[in-house]
């Protein structure tokens, strides 16, 4: 929430301001899928691999 108030005060006169909403929530939803398959896959291999 601080980076994204951030990063709107700092776009507050530009053509980038419409673009922050989105580009937060993407980043967002790819950084918790991103971090479960991280640990999927580097962690917990042996058990997701035998019960699917």
């Amino acid at each position: 929430m601080l980076s994204l108030g951030l990063a709107r005060y700092l776009a507050r006169d530009t053509i980038y301001r419409e673009h922050i909403h989105p580009f937060t929530l993407t980043a967002v939803i790819s950084a918790i899928f991103g971090a479960r398959l991280w640990e999927v896959l580097f962690f917990q291999w042996s058990y997701y691999s035998t019960h699917l």
